[in-house]
């Protein structure tokens, strides 16, 4: 059984099957069933547009040395700020919330099917790969970047990065790719708040006006999307995490490992308790299904069950949350305000619509 990276339903993951094939079947998604998890994704709140919006937030920039200190200790200096920027899909999105737009971008998909990207004009950006380690290197060298950003994850709870970073095949590619350009990485680890203030301290060392009106309010933007999902935490729900396959099974993510469920959980949101001692994931068969019994469940949508597939499990159909229809997607945005005030607010809609059945 090969284990699911966590939260598939972002699309992103620490945990890399070590064999090549096993990688790339558990990280590429398929087109036909992503659509559906980004019209559900854009129907939250007041997501849309705040992408072109905060586009402005960008002032000019600093001018002299530059140098950033990455979430491994290693220290990027530079005889001047960066002005192209190249990078995995997930952490160039970030930056743009922010207002710093992209020279290039490598992805593992087309970027017209990731909603993070949908109110910003891509046309002047350079598509380097739209399949997982797959990149362009010689045209990443052709683009001259001055800087290369991706996300990194940690190996387990200590929040440690390895060597090795998240969107490169190997670490041959990363070497390569590191010749080009230096590599900045920005954990995701602890909560996605503290995600979001690494990438506004990155994005402001490049040039980022956390002043400027389009930031001032995307932040308000987010900070009402929290106050939402903090209303429906008083309902008293218990919300279960879930990656799950016919084959292998049932995967509960634990919320402490996984930003997005951690800062869920500092609003209030209470998730399933869990027993492993296990990094992020507690797994089950169907056997066992019974014994879990949230009020909803987000499922991964992405290479695995969603809430039909689910139902259609003959032990997992009697579960309260099945019986109930609360089972939603689990949503992803990038670690920026304008994205995750976007997922907040749909997360919110999904958790104001369930009922305590437990």
């Amino acid at each position: 059984m090969t284990r699911p990276t966590p939260h598939l339903a972002s699309l992103l993951g620490p945990h890399l099957p070590t064999a090549g094939a096993s990688r790339r079947a558990v990280l590429l998604a398929g087109a036909g069933g992503l659509a559906g998890l980004l019209a559900a994704c854009g129907s939250g709140g007041s997501g849309g547009g705040a992408g072109e919006a905060a586009a402005e937030g960008a002032s000019s920039a600093p001018a002299g040395p530059w140098s950033f200190t990455d979430d491994r200790g290693q220290t990027v200096t530079l005889d001047a700020v960066p002005q192209r920027i190249v990078g995995y899909a997930d952490q160039v999105s970030a930056l743009w919330g922010f207002g710093i737009a992209p020279t290039g971008v490598w992805h593992r998909y087309q970027l017209d099917q990731d909603l993070n990207f949908a109110d910003r004009d891509t046309s002047g950006v350079t598509v380097l790969g739209t399949t997982y380690g797959e990149i362009d290197l010689e045209a990443l060298a052709g683009l001259a970047p001055d800087l290369l950003v991706v996300p990194g994850y940690p190996a387990d709870s200590s929040g440690v990065l390895g060597e090795q970073l998240f969107s490169f095949a190997d670490q041959a590619q990363q070497d390569s790719a590191a010749k080009i350009a230096p590599i900045v990485a920005i954990a995701q680890k602890g909560t996605s708040e503290g995600v979001i203030a690494r990438n506004a301290e990155l994005a402001e060392s490049l040039g980022a006006d956390p002043s400027s009106a389009d930031l001032v309010q995307a932040q308000a933007d987010w900070e009402a999307a929290c106050e939402r999902v903090r209303a429906t935490a008083s309902k008293g729900l218990v919300v279960g995490a879930l990656y799950a396959t016919p084959s292998d099974g049932m995967y509960w993510a634990k919320a402490s490992d996984d930003p997005g469920l951690a800062f869920y959980e500092s609003l209030g949101v209470q998730f399933l308790p869990l027993t492993t001692s296990e990094y992020y994931w507690e797994t089950a068969s169907w056997e066992n299904a019974a014994q879990y019994t949230p009020d909803v469940v987000l499922y991964s949508p992405i290479d695995a069950l969603d809430a039909d597939g689910l139902k259609a499990q003959p032990t997992f159909a009697p579960t309260p949350a099945a019986q109930a229809s609360q089972l939603y997607p689990w949503y992803f945005g990038s670690q920026d305000y304008v994205q995750q005030a976007r997922v907040l607010n749909a997360l919110a809609d999904d958790l104001e619509s369930a009922n305590k059945v437990t």
